[in-house]
């Protein structure tokens, strides 16, 4: 009886500790592959449209939304021209032959299906034992409440429309034009830019339930994985997005900076110089976004904007998985982002596509263990990802998705947001208690 009253009383301060604070009712993520987690749109769902996999007959992923949103963002007048309604049908038309002709050429290329769920978890970019997803599985039930997750892997901020603005930046990135008209579709069509994404879901959900919404934007490792050189360009296009879902009603929205890249396995065994790069580039886009988001404050007095500093949680996190015992500086999987080198001079357009999938540098290590799977190789991995930070070079382990989503479920405590860090978590079969890295 003194056993039963005991966790009653538990079970009892756990619903006050979430009921103390504004109650969630949806999370709306947006972000890259650190988000993730295989939802309804994801790049794991998206490769395999493009290679003709099905699900109950139809395929895994509508591409459509993102068809007519990327001619309204990139053709110019062709917005204009779907206001008339006697065009409407016949552009969507037109559309639709268009994604037929595209899907009969892809599903008949070498695309690679990513992540490898013999290695990854199911479409999503991280691994465990114990621990099976990534933050916003974890978050969202730490909130009691609904996950609309729009987070692709590969995503970059910056659209084609804003690489075509700034041609000579987009070719300090290329080798050529080839590479050139590759880095145009990578992040921007295939997966889609984050400006695309916020397209599509503005174009299906229309206004945001602003009393009940928390919107989350976790973006922008990509254009600094690809190495885009201008900080000030990501930052206004993060914080133009940012704005459009403001205005769409948004009225709890948190905005999560970068991490320090410089800090992963891949960059720890990075030469220096380029060590160097990537942290000043981080520290550079951190201090913009943050000026950026003190102006949005003064614009929008009425929206409660919340920053989660990556950048201070790497480094807390880091330091607490070390203390106990977590493996901080290697990578469960033994791979490497390094990819073949293609021959540019006799690559088609069709094989352009498959290898700019397999050279963006946030599918790098996913792209490689696709490889030496299809060669028959094997790829080295750890006895347990759960005793690891990172699962792969710059992808956490599932583990620390946990500690990521504990992280953030304490931040929006303290700002007023009912979360319970205790929730029932059924991706989770560690024994407890778990121990805490922060």
């Amino acid at each position: 009886m003194r056993c039963l009253l005991s966790l009653f009383f538990f079970c009892l301060l756990s619903f006050f500790s979430q009921a103390d604070g504004l109650q969630i009712k949806k999370v709306l993520v947006f972000g890259d592959s650190l988000s993730d987690s295989n939802g309804t749109y994801s790049t794991w769902k998206l490769l395999n449209t493009l290679k003709g996999h099905t699900a109950n007959g139809q395929p895994m992923m509508n591409l459509q939304p993102f068809l007519n949103n990327a001619l309204k963002q990139d053709v110019p007048g062709y917005a204009e021209l779907t206001h008339h309604e006697w065009l409407r049908d016949e552009l969507t038309s037109l559309e639709k032959h268009a994604l037929d002709a595209l899907l009969d050429m892809t599903k008949k290329l070498p695309i690679p299906i990513l992540p490898d769920p013999h290695y990854y978890l199911t479409g999503m970019f991280s691994g465990g034992t114990d621990y099976k997803g990534v933050w916003p599985l974890y978050l969202y039930r730490m909130l009691g409440a609904e996950l609309d997750n729009r987070a692709m892997a590969g995503s970059w901020t910056l659209c084609s429309t804003q690489k075509m603005d700034h041609l000579g930046d987009l070719m300090h990135i290329c080798s050529g034009p080839e590479s050139m008209a590759e880095e145009f579709v990578s992040g921007s069509l295939v997966p889609p830019c984050e400006g695309l994404i916020v397209s599509v879901w503005a174009e299906q959900a229309d206004t945001v339930d602003s009393d009940s919404t928390l919107v989350i934007f976790f973006n922008s490792a990509n254009d600094y994985l690809n190495q885009w050189p201008d900080s000030q360009q990501v930052v206004n296009k993060y914080t133009a997005d940012i704005t459009r879902l403001i205005r769409l009603g948004a009225k709890h929205v948190v905005v999560i900076n970068l991490p320090d890249i410089s800090l992963t396995p891949r960059y720890r065994e990075a030469p220096k110089h380029l060590q160097a790069w990537m942290a000043n580039a981080i520290a550079t886009n951190n201090r913009e976004l943050k000026q950026s988001l003190t102006q949005l404050r003064t614009r929008y007095p009425d929206v409660a904007l919340i920053e989660l500093d990556a950048a201070a949680m790497l480094t807390q996190l880091l330091a607490g998985a070390a203390q106990r015992g977590i493996v901080t500086d290697k990578a469960c999987l033994d791979s490497t982002p390094g990819l073949p080198t293609v021959n540019r001079s006799k690559e088609s357009a069709e094989e352009s596509l498959v290898n700019h999938i397999l050279q963006n540098p946030s599918l790098a290590d996913a792209a490689h263990v696709a490889s030496a799977a299809a060669d028959g190789q094997g790829i080295g991995m750890c006895s347990n990802p759960d005793d690891h930070f990172f699962f792969d070079t710059v992808h956490p382990s599932a583990h620390t998705h946990y500690e990521i989503a504990l992280y953030a479920c304490e931040l929006l405590q303290k700002n007023g947001i009912a979360c319970s860090t205790t929730a029932v978590q059924p991706l989770i079969t560690a024994p407890e208690p778990i121990a805490r890295w922060f």
